[in-house]
C-alpha cells in the first residue's frame, strides 16, 4: 500500500521548520481551529462562526 501511495504524495516543504509563533501559540491555535472545525462539521455552529474563528 505504501508503495502505491508514496509516488503521488507531495512533500511538505515546511516539515521540520518551527517558527517562534508556532512555539509560543501553536498549541492554542491548533486547539482553537480543531474545535471550530469539529463544531462546524457536527452542526453545532455555522460556517460563518468558523469564518470568524479563522479571522481571529
Amino acid at each position: 500500500m505504501q508503495q502505491n501511495v508514496a509516488p503521488v504524495t507531495i512533500r511538505n516543504a515546511l516539515f521540520g521548520l518551527v517558527s517562534r509563533t508556532n512555539v509560543s501559540r501553536g498549541v492554542t491555535l491548533s486547539s482553537l481551529m480543531n474545535d471550530a472545525i469539529a463544531q462546524a462539521i457536527s452542526g453545532r455552529s455555522s460556517i460563518s462562526d468558523f469564518d470568524s474563528t479563522v479571522k481571529q
